[in-house]
């Protein structure tokens, strides 16, 4: 029986984010091809110039020697390439990865198995860097003519604000990942956004936009994640506690849906934007919402390591491949702190920045009523 999901090595598409950096698949599973646009937000195209990302499938990656593992297999080497190992219920799949092509044209090959594609947004975002355009973590929106980012460490706010302004008439530009050209342009992917049971109260439009199984599932695992923390979280510790603290992470993991912004937003999605305004957000011990102004060098010193943070598998993987082929370096991860430190600093200097701290979780209305009301004393 034909594979419905196999294609000829002859296919090609392009996933283009805004002709700023473009992927390329080669011969790639249907499921590569669906999982690419999930996570970029992209529509394949047809190919168009020359790519920055390759990633060409093959039935096998022919290794010339023993393979040897690292990290309990998690990598791997021969004599030739380093591997991203993919465990898949068929084995173990291969993604050869040479970190020394990271920064210029970099080509990946993988087995057919291997469609998770991990590593493709942090090579997205290390691409983005060497063309000069910075990666910030945070969400970005259009409020009263002015674009306004967003920016965090994860769980700090940046969805809740970017939907606090939606409900008041914003543009959205993006929700993870927000891209600034020298000339302070904003560009957003269009990857889904991920929203939790706390979103949707309250919010007539949001509960709209998401299925109602997803609906119910949210509640459900709502009322289980409440139950535990009732009946197992007191000091008293009642039989079973054990199990059930194992079980929460991944009772709290499904607690979210994702949806389209093409979706959420309708024709108020522009994923284009001017930065004018930046607020950096933090979760804090505190009962509401509190801003204070800051200099964008602060938010320079706290966004580099932010998103250091963000690649770190890749870089452990830079490092496995440096055991494995000692002579073989990438400049641009060699450099990446100073290079992204000036990005940074080029962007950001000159543009009014606050300091946002918020509870956990936020209130979605107290968050808009202070950031606004900063945003429009700064302006």
């Amino acid at each position: 029986m034909t594979d419905p999901g196999r294609r000829s090595p002859d296919d090609v598409e392009d996933h283009s984010i805004h002709d700023l950096v473009r992927i390329r698949l080669v011969g790639a599973p249907a499921s590569a091809s669906a999982r690419l646009s999930h996570v970029l937000g992209t529509t394949p195209t047809v190919p168009a110039g020359e790519a920055d990302i390759t990633i060409s499938y093959l039935d096998t990656l022919r290794h010339g020697s023993t393979l040897r593992f690292l990290g309990r297999g998690r990598s791997a080497f021969d004599d030739e390439q380093f591997y991203v190992v993919e465990p898949t219920p068929g084995g173990p799949a291969l993604m050869a990865l040479p970190f020394e092509q990271v920064g210029r044209q970099v080509h990946l090959t993988c087995e057919r198995g291997a469609t998770r594609l991990s590593p493709v947004v942090p090579l997205v975002n290390l691409t983005m860097l060497a063309k000069g355009i910075v990666p910030i973590h945070g969400s970005a929106f259009t409020w009263r003519g002015a674009g306004v980012i967003a920016a965090g460490w994860s769980k700090g706010g940046k969805t809740e604000t970017l939907l606090a302004f939606m409900a008041d008439g914003a543009a959205a530009i993006a929700d993870e990942w927000t891209y600034v050209s020298p000339d302070r342009s904003m560009a957003g992917a269009a990857e889904p956004i991920r929203l939790e049971q706390s979103h949707l109260t309250g919010s007539d439009g949001l509960r709209a936009a998401v299925p109602r199984g997803a609906r119910a599932r949210l509640r459900t695992l709502g009322a289980m994640a409440t139950a535990h923390r009732s009946a197992f979280g007191g000091r008293r510790r009642l039989p079973g506690a054990k199990i059930a603290d194992a079980l929460l992470p991944a009772v709290e993991a499904r607690q979210s849906v994702t949806v389209a912004p093409q979706q959420l937003f309708g024709d108020r999605y522009e994923a284009r934007g001017r930065l004018e305004h930046l607020v950096l957000l933090m979760t804090a011990e505190t009962d509401r919402p509190q801003v204070r102004s800051i200099d964008a060098s602060e938010v320079v010193d706290r966004m580099v390591f932010a998103h250091l943070h963000h690649r770190l598998d890749l870089v452990a993987r830079y490092y496995e491949s440096r055991f494995a082929f000692p002579d073989r370096r990438c400049e641009l991860l060699d450099a990446i702190e100073r290079t992204e430190r000036e990005l940074l600093h080029h962007a950001l200097t000159g543009i009014p920045c606050a300091e946002v701290r918020v509870p956990y979780p936020p209130t979605i209305a107290e968050l808009h009523r202070v950031v606004a009301s900063h945003l429009e004393s700064a302006a």
